[in-house]
């Protein structure tokens, strides 16, 4: 009662173990040695774009699928609060980065 399936708290570890990693990023790029203190940037092309674009979707759908088959596990209101609770966040920032991607310059920085 009240545990979700093991496939999603595996999914769920992979998306917390993700985030992580990405808010270290900053920390890692900031740790690399740079004398000016600039990174240098590059636009990223369409076809990149486009293959991220698509994965975030396709990552979005999972998340979603993943919602309403916990969502429907139980009839309880609490257990459907808790689940929303659970996966509003990662909904969010997938929004959110989609939102950034579809901006017409998008900058990333340069292995140059």
């Amino acid at each position: 009662h009240g545990r979700a399936p093991a496939h999603l708290r595996d999914m769920l570890e992979d998306l917390e173990a993700e985030e992580e990693y990405i808010e270290a990023l900053p920390e890692i790029v900031s740790e690399a040695d740079n004398p000016n203190g600039k990174r240098p940037v590059r636009l990223l092309t369409e076809a990149e774009r486009s293959d991220l674009l698509r994965g975030l979707a396709a990552k979005r759908e999972q998340v979603e699928r993943c919602f309403y088959e916990d969502l429907e596990a139980h009839p309880e209101e609490a257990w459907k609060c808790r689940v929303r609770e659970r996966f509003a966040a990662s909904i969010r920032q997938l929004d959110r980065d989609v939102a950034q991607l579809s901006q017409r310059y998008v900058f990333v920085a340069s292995d140059d």
